[in-house]
Protein backbone atom coordinates (compact mmCIF):
# COMPACT_ATOMS: atom_id res chain seq x y z
CA UNK A 1 0.00 0.00 0.00
CA UNK A 2 2.70 2.01 0.67
CA UNK A 3 4.48 1.25 -2.72
CA UNK A 4 1.04 2.29 -4.15
CA UNK A 5 1.23 6.00 -2.67
CA UNK A 6 4.76 6.49 -3.13
CA UNK A 7 4.20 5.84 -7.14
CA UNK A 8 0.81 8.25 -6.98
CA UNK A 9 2.90 10.77 -5.09
CA UNK A 10 5.86 10.86 -7.76
CA UNK A 11 3.82 10.60 -10.52
CA UNK A 12 1.53 13.32 -9.42
CA UNK A 13 4.84 15.28 -8.72
CA UNK A 14 5.59 14.84 -12.32
CA UNK A 15 2.83 15.86 -14.05
CA UNK A 16 2.61 18.54 -12.08
CA UNK A 17 6.43 19.37 -13.32
CA UNK A 18 5.64 18.65 -16.79
CA UNK A 19 2.63 21.10 -16.36
CA UNK A 20 4.56 23.99 -14.96
CA UNK A 21 6.90 23.42 -17.55
CA UNK A 22 4.13 23.56 -20.40
CA UNK A 23 2.70 26.46 -19.22
CA UNK A 24 6.04 28.24 -18.84
CA UNK A 25 6.45 27.91 -22.45
CA UNK A 26 3.60 29.37 -23.51
CA UNK A 27 2.93 32.03 -21.50
CA UNK A 28 6.63 33.36 -19.53
CA UNK A 29 9.04 35.70 -21.56
CA UNK A 30 12.63 33.30 -21.23
CA UNK A 31 14.82 31.80 -23.63
CA UNK A 32 18.44 30.22 -23.95
CA UNK A 33 18.58 30.09 -27.54
CA UNK A 34 20.82 30.98 -30.34
CA UNK A 35 18.65 33.29 -32.67
CA UNK A 36 19.74 32.94 -36.48
CA UNK A 37 17.68 35.74 -38.23
CA UNK A 38 18.06 37.08 -41.18
CA UNK A 39 16.07 40.66 -42.31
CA UNK A 40 15.83 41.52 -45.98
CA UNK A 41 14.24 45.18 -46.74
CA UNK A 42 12.88 47.06 -49.84
CA UNK A 43 12.27 50.09 -49.54
CA UNK A 44 10.78 53.56 -51.78
CA UNK A 45 10.59 56.88 -51.44
CA UNK A 46 9.42 59.48 -52.93
CA UNK A 47 9.46 62.93 -52.51
CA UNK A 48 6.87 65.69 -53.78
CA UNK A 49 7.23 69.48 -53.64
CA UNK A 50 10.12 70.80 -50.86
CA UNK A 51 9.32 68.91 -47.77
CA UNK A 52 10.92 70.28 -44.72
CA UNK A 53 11.39 66.98 -43.04
CA UNK A 54 13.17 68.42 -39.81
CA UNK A 55 12.81 66.28 -36.43
CA UNK A 56 10.94 63.67 -36.27
CA UNK A 57 8.69 64.91 -32.54
CA UNK A 58 5.51 63.18 -32.86
CA UNK A 59 4.23 60.37 -35.37
CA UNK A 60 1.09 58.76 -35.27
CA UNK A 61 1.29 54.70 -34.54
CA UNK A 62 -1.09 52.36 -36.80
CA UNK A 63 -0.69 48.61 -37.00
CA UNK A 64 -2.52 46.67 -38.46
CA UNK A 65 -4.30 43.19 -36.50
CA UNK A 66 -4.92 42.11 -33.36
CA UNK A 67 -2.46 38.86 -32.28
CA UNK A 68 0.05 38.34 -30.13
CA UNK A 69 2.56 39.03 -33.01
CA UNK A 70 1.18 42.42 -33.95
CA UNK A 71 1.04 43.51 -30.13
CA UNK A 72 4.37 42.33 -29.20
CA UNK A 73 5.53 44.66 -32.98
CA UNK A 74 3.62 47.39 -31.77
CA UNK A 75 4.57 47.31 -27.95
CA UNK A 76 8.45 47.35 -29.50
CA UNK A 77 7.94 49.33 -31.81
CA UNK A 78 6.81 52.03 -29.60
CA UNK A 79 9.97 51.62 -27.25
CA UNK A 80 12.38 51.93 -30.04
CA UNK A 81 10.66 55.46 -31.15
CA UNK A 82 10.53 57.12 -27.49
CA UNK A 83 13.71 56.09 -27.08
CA UNK A 84 14.97 57.75 -29.73
CA UNK A 85 12.71 61.12 -28.47
CA UNK A 86 9.58 60.52 -30.77
CA UNK A 87 6.10 61.01 -29.07
CA UNK A 88 3.54 58.55 -30.14
CA UNK A 89 0.25 58.57 -30.60
CA UNK A 90 -1.37 55.39 -31.44
CA UNK A 91 -4.18 54.67 -33.41
CA UNK A 92 -6.93 52.19 -33.49
CA UNK A 93 -8.08 52.98 -37.21
CA UNK A 94 -5.98 54.26 -40.12
CA UNK A 95 -7.55 57.76 -40.84
CA UNK A 96 -7.46 59.32 -43.76
CA UNK A 97 -5.46 62.70 -42.95
CA UNK A 98 -3.18 63.50 -39.67
CA UNK A 99 -2.04 66.70 -38.22
CA UNK A 100 1.12 65.08 -37.96
CA UNK A 101 3.15 62.34 -39.88
CA UNK A 102 1.94 58.71 -39.86
CA UNK A 103 3.87 55.24 -39.28
CA UNK A 104 1.16 52.55 -40.96
CA UNK A 105 2.40 48.97 -40.28
CA UNK A 106 0.70 45.58 -41.76
CA UNK A 107 1.95 42.15 -41.51
CA UNK A 108 1.33 40.55 -45.11
CA UNK A 109 2.39 36.93 -44.48
CA UNK A 110 3.23 35.25 -41.44
CA UNK A 111 4.29 31.80 -40.59
CA UNK A 112 5.29 31.05 -37.31
CA UNK A 113 5.96 27.55 -36.44
CA UNK A 114 7.18 27.05 -32.97
CA UNK A 115 8.20 23.94 -30.70
CA UNK A 116 10.20 25.36 -27.53
CA UNK A 117 13.31 23.75 -29.51
CA UNK A 118 14.15 24.55 -32.99
CA UNK A 119 11.11 27.45 -33.55
CA UNK A 120 11.61 29.19 -37.28
CA UNK A 121 9.30 31.94 -38.89
CA UNK A 122 8.95 33.40 -42.17
CA UNK A 123 7.36 36.55 -42.05
CA UNK A 124 6.52 39.89 -44.49
CA UNK A 125 5.46 43.31 -42.75
CA UNK A 126 5.18 46.05 -44.89
CA UNK A 127 5.68 49.50 -43.56
CA UNK A 128 4.64 52.92 -44.84
CA UNK A 129 5.69 56.28 -43.48
CA UNK A 130 3.23 59.35 -44.23
CA UNK A 131 5.62 62.91 -43.57
CA UNK A 132 2.58 64.70 -44.03
CA UNK A 133 -0.04 63.12 -42.51
CA UNK A 134 -2.23 61.90 -45.84
CA UNK A 135 -2.40 58.08 -45.56
CA UNK A 136 -4.63 58.15 -48.69
CA UNK A 137 -1.87 56.43 -50.90
CA UNK A 138 -2.24 53.44 -48.11
CA UNK A 139 -4.59 51.12 -49.91
CA UNK A 140 -2.97 51.23 -52.85
CA UNK A 141 0.57 50.64 -50.80
CA UNK A 142 -1.00 47.69 -49.01
CA UNK A 143 -2.22 46.04 -52.67
CA UNK A 144 1.11 46.33 -53.78
CA UNK A 145 0.03 48.72 -56.33
CA UNK A 146 2.22 51.83 -57.79
CA UNK A 147 2.19 55.17 -56.49
CA UNK A 148 1.15 57.37 -58.50
CA UNK A 149 1.36 61.01 -56.78
CA UNK A 150 -1.12 63.76 -57.07
CA UNK A 151 -0.72 66.17 -54.14
CA UNK A 152 -0.62 69.40 -54.57
CA UNK A 153 1.40 70.15 -51.33
CA UNK A 154 5.28 69.01 -50.08
CA UNK A 155 5.22 65.29 -48.53
CA UNK A 156 7.57 62.73 -48.71
CA UNK A 157 6.40 59.17 -48.51
CA UNK A 158 8.61 56.14 -47.72
CA UNK A 159 7.11 52.52 -47.83
CA UNK A 160 8.92 49.32 -47.49
CA UNK A 161 8.50 45.44 -46.83
CA UNK A 162 10.19 43.23 -44.76
CA UNK A 163 11.22 39.72 -45.19
CA UNK A 164 12.17 38.46 -42.11
CA UNK A 165 13.84 34.49 -41.89
CA UNK A 166 14.13 33.24 -38.89
CA UNK A 167 15.58 29.69 -37.66
CA UNK A 168 16.42 29.49 -33.54
CA UNK A 169 17.87 27.18 -31.73
CA UNK A 170 17.99 26.33 -28.00
CA UNK A 171 15.29 26.32 -25.66
CA UNK A 172 12.82 29.57 -25.85
CA UNK A 173 9.18 30.09 -24.69
CA UNK A 174 6.56 30.91 -27.22
CA UNK A 175 6.38 34.52 -26.33
CA UNK A 176 10.24 35.04 -26.13
CA UNK A 177 9.95 34.12 -29.46
CA UNK A 178 7.32 35.96 -30.51
CA UNK A 179 8.98 39.04 -29.00
CA UNK A 180 12.20 37.89 -30.62
CA UNK A 181 10.52 38.35 -33.65
CA UNK A 182 9.19 41.48 -33.35
CA UNK A 183 11.94 42.98 -31.85
CA UNK A 184 13.76 42.27 -35.42
CA UNK A 185 11.65 43.66 -37.68
CA UNK A 186 10.68 46.91 -34.93
CA UNK A 187 14.51 47.99 -34.78
CA UNK A 188 14.55 47.40 -39.02
CA UNK A 189 11.30 49.60 -39.33
CA UNK A 190 12.60 52.13 -36.76
CA UNK A 191 15.79 52.38 -38.44
CA UNK A 192 14.07 53.46 -41.62
CA UNK A 193 11.97 56.01 -40.23
CA UNK A 194 14.74 57.81 -38.13
CA UNK A 195 16.81 58.22 -40.93
CA UNK A 196 14.96 59.66 -43.45
CA UNK A 197 16.63 63.49 -43.80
Amino acid sequence: MEDTSRRNTVILIVVLALAAFALGLTFADFWIAQGLTSVDSSTSTYRFGAPDIGVLDTLNLYVEGDNRYTRSLRTILIQELEAEGVDIVESEELLDDYDDPVLAVAVTERDIRYNPFLPSAELEVLFAYFWNGNTTYYDDIRAGEPVVIQFTEAGLIREGTLFLVDNTRGVISYQAYINHLASEAAEKIADQILEIE
